[in-house]
């Protein structure tokens, strides 16, 4: 009976073992490792891929790990190009130790090249990439500057300034906790009858506190708050750019993203005085300005951060509005966007790649100059913390380098993330947050 038990258990715990087995879902990884022949004979990993000079030669080493165990792929594709622009080579590798070597490459200006493998393994296909930089120090903004940027914007702060805020609190009572009250506020911005909304959260303890404005990434959507960081004594507006209440569903939403609002981005682009990020730009400064009206506020610490188009939001708010203290800034789009008319990459929304051989098009980038965040970087003397990934397929890493590269601050930080793409990571926002609060007065 005991031997009888004993087996049967033996038999369930191997079937259990199987059932674990063929569940297990393996992790296949592809690594793209730059290697330079200059600096590494060996064929040593680069530890900086940002620093090569024009001229010097480059391999790709492309590796694949399933499980963390190497194994060798059926097949390997690769392909070289300037940031974003087409292929100028591509091909098959040779596999061997369970490795392919791309031959070398290069470039003779500053800027970025990117190498793209496709690999098939276990008769599954994966795509990988790597970005090393060629004397990205001295890249520059292709946009030109505006000989009247200053004062065309001086003239259109004026202008909104005189237009009175009336801000309209309504306070959500689910969102309040016991440290904190929360609202959504909205406050006359522009023109009148336009109303620009944001979640404002203001501790509920007595005392003065610094403030802290969030921008929204790009498109249609719901606000959250900046709750976190309120709860640890801040005053925080989280606030939205298309004029729409922040409370309304997420179908509300969707349906004007796919509507009235989609392509929000381009809406009357021809035009100096009506371009839609006119309107965005003005009420953010102004949305910055309400808050170092409120009787919570120190009266000298004003923060402003963002990514992607929030990253871009940033950057404006604190070139036209000298309140701001610093700024946290991840990938900011909006950037050297007609960069693609001189043949490199250009940054979101990427309206130059597709309109590039329009008619108009030079009158459309006699407009967005005005706009561009290259321009305002050039006139920020704000403390400044940027921060984008290699990886990052949308707002091109040349536009981004270039940009900073502009950036009047002197006092300023970078972070490169090389893997990372359109996105930031934890440590990354904590590391330019903590930054950003040294600045504190």
């Amino acid at each position: 009976m005991i031997r009888n038990s004993l087996l049967l258990f033996t038999l369930m715990v191997s079937l259990l073992n199987v059932a674990f087995a063929q569940n297990a879902k393996s992790e296949v990884k592809i690594f793209v490792t730059p290697k330079s022949s200059s600096h590494n004979p060996c064929h040593t990993p680069i530890p900086d891929s940002l620093h090569f000079q024009k001229g010097e030669q480059v391999c790709f080493e492309v590796s694949v790990f399933n499980n963390d165990k190497q194994v060798s792929p059926s097949s390997v594709q690769y392909s070289f190009n300037e940031d974003k622009m087409k292929p100028f080579e591509q091909g098959t590798l040779a596999i061997t130790n369970q490795v392919a070597i791309t031959p070398y490459a290069t470039m003779n200006k500053s800027g970025f090249l990117r190498c793209n493998v496709e690999v098939v393994y276990n008769g599954k296909t994966y795509k990988e990439h790597s970005m090393v930089g060629f004397d990205v120090q001295d890249l520059k903004p292709t946009v030109r500057m505006p000989s009247d940027f200053r004062e065309w914007w001086n003239a259109q702060l004026e202008a909104s300034s005189k237009i009175p805020m009336e801000p309209q609190l309504e306070l959500l009572k689910s969102r309040c906790t016991k440290n904190t009250d929360v609202y959504q506020v909205s406050i006359q911005a522009v023109e009148e009858g336009f109303r620009i909304y944001g979640i404002l959260a203001i501790p509920k303890a007595d005392g003065k506190y610094p403030a802290v404005m969030r921008g929204p990434g790009a498109g249609v959507h719901k606000i959250g708050g900046m709750l976190a960081e309120a709860e640890k004594g801040m005053i925080t507006l989280d606030m939205g750019v298309h004029g729409l209440p922040l409370t309304k569903s997420k179908e509300f939403y969707e349906s004007l993203s796919k509507g009235k609002l989609k392509d929000y981005y381009q809406k009357d682009i021809d035009s100096h005085e009506n371009y839609y990020y006119r309107r965005i730009f003005l009420s953010a400064v102004r949305l910055a300005e309400y808050l170092t009206t409120l009787p919570k506020f120190d009266g000298k610490n004003l923060f402003v951060c963002g990514g992607s188009q929030g990253g871009a939001i940033s950057i404006v708010t604190a070139a036209l509005c000298p309140k701001v203290t610093a700024i946290e800034t991840f990938f900011p789009a909006l950037a050297d966007q007609e960069a693609y008319l001189q043949d490199r990459a250009g940054g979101w929304p990427h309206y130059f790649y597709f309109h590039k051989n329009d008619a108009n098009i030079q009158d459309i980038a006699n407009v967005v100059a005005y706009y561009d965040v290259a321009n305002f970087a050039r006139i920020l003397t704000t403390p400044t913390f940027m921060s984008f990934g290699l990886a990052d397929l949308t707002c091109a890493p040349t536009c981004t380098y270039s940009t900073w590269n502009a950036l009047g601050a002197k006092d300023k930080k970078l972070v490169i993330t090389p893997h990372i793409g359109h996105a930031r990571d934890s440590k990354t926002w904590s590391e330019g947050w903590e930054w950003m609060m040294q600045h504190k007065k």
